[in-house]
C-alpha cells in the first residue's frame, strides 16, 4: 500500500495510525481502570468507617480526562519518531499536566482533611 508509505512529519502514515491507535486503547484501559476503581473502593468505604477508602475514592474522581489523554498521547508517542526538540517540548508539556494534575489533587486532598466533620473530631 502506497498510502500508508508516504512520510509526514518524519514517520509514515502507518506509525501514525498506529499511535493513534495506542492512544485511543490506553485511553480506554486508563478510564475504564478508573471507573472499575471507584465503583469498588466505593463499595468498600460504604462498609467501612476507614476513612482512607474514600480519600482514595475522591483522588480517583479528581482525575481528569485531560490528564488521562496526556498519559495516553505519551504513551503513543512513544510509536513514532519525534525530532528532538519537539521531544524536549512534549516531555515539558506533560510534566506541567502532571504537576496541574497533582494541584488539583493537592486541593482535594485539602478539603477532604478540612471537612467540618473531621475537625470537630480533632478539636
Amino acid at each position: 500500500m502506497e498510502l500508508l508509505n508516504r512520510v509526514y512529519l518524519e514517520n509514515t502514515i502507518q506509525a501514525w495510525l498506529v499511535a493513534a491507535c495506542i492512544l485511543i486503547v490506553v485511553f480506554a484501559i486508563l478510564k475504564g481502570s478508573q471507573r472499575v476503581g471507584i465503583r469498588r473502593l466505593s463499595r468498600l468505604s460504604a462498609s467501612t468507617d476507614n476513612e482512607i477508602d474514600d480519600f482514595l475514592v475522591n483522588i480517583l474522581k479528581g482525575t481528569k480526562v485531560f490528564i488521562l489523554l496526556i498519559a495516553s498521547a505519551y504513551v503513543a508517542s512513544c510509536a513514532i519518531t519525534l525530532k528532538p526538540s519537539i521531544a524536549a517540548l512534549w516531555q515539558k508539556a506533560v510534566i506541567l499536566a502532571l504537576i496541574l494534575q497533582g494541584g488539583v489533587l493537592g486541593e482535594r486532598r485539602h478539603f477532604f482533611l478540612a471537612r467540618p466533620e473531621d475537625s470537630k473530631a480533632y478539636g
